[in-house]
């Protein structure tokens, strides 16, 4: 499947490996990402404070202009979906996809202090709509959703879905809006 990544969570490790000379070898280094809650003024500190546990991995060899994780937003990436194992979920990326493909699912954190809380019990979402893990602290969420195109979740604050909108560049980029004055049984 594939599956472009609009926004990713808040929490990022690596995983670089280096052969003896100290060069860096792509084809063995990995990017990761979660939910996760800042812990300290430092940066450096975080909380998974996981209610659904899952992880996001890339290989860094099938994104070669990737030198950082967050270069990995807004791309477009093959995808086997998401796997469980021992009880945590996972997501692999093994390599970026050419523009223009056409896109099976999105990726995109919900963050409660911008789109309300996600009240996981009632029926949030619609059918395709997955989350890969979750986050909670101090009445804060922090979720990471993987949804197909026509998919739509409702928070406290209303009903999201993906729409492509044209920015200042000219650029078109997949955003998470609300939608308008709709249910989430007429999607």
């Amino acid at each position: 499947m594939i599956v472009h990544c609009i926004e990713l969570g808040s929490h990022w490790w690596t995983r670089i490996v280096r052969d003896n000379d100290g060069d860096f070898v792509p084809e063995r280094s990995t990017f990761f990402n979660s939910t996760a809650f800042q812990r300290g003024a430092s940066g450096r500190h975080w909380l998974r404070c996981w209610t659904i546990p899952g992880i996001v991995r890339f290989n860094v060899a099938g994104f070669p202009r990737a030198t950082m994780p967050t270069d990995l937003q807004n791309i477009s990436a093959l995808s086997n979906g998401i796997e469980t194992l021992h009880g945590t979920n996972r997501l692999l990326f093994r390599c970026a996809v050419r523009l223009g493909a056409p896109i099976d699912a999105y990726l995109v954190v919900v963050r409660s202090i911008m789109c309300g809380r996600i009240a996981f019990g009632s029926c949030w979402k619609t059918n395709g709509v997955r989350v890969v893990c979750a986050s909670a602290n101090k009445g804060e969420q922090e979720t990471l959703v993987l949804m197909p195109p026509n998919g739509a979740f409702q928070t406290d604050e209303g009903i999201w879905r993906i729409e492509w909108r044209k920015e200042r560049t000219s650029r078109r980029r997949a955003r998470l809006v609300l939608a308008s004055a709709v249910t989430l049984s007429a999607i």
